[in-house]
């Protein structure tokens, strides 16, 4: 149904939030 993807895509944009966080996180570091 509509409804599980849209929950789905809400889940995955919340775990690729603080994946793409943490990988700016790492760049920033490695520039410094």
């Amino acid at each position: 149904s509509p409804k599980l993807s849209a929950k789905k895509i809400k889940k995955l944009k919340k775990k690729k939030i603080p994946a793409a966080s943490e990988k700016i996180g790492k760049n920033s570091k490695n520039q410094k």
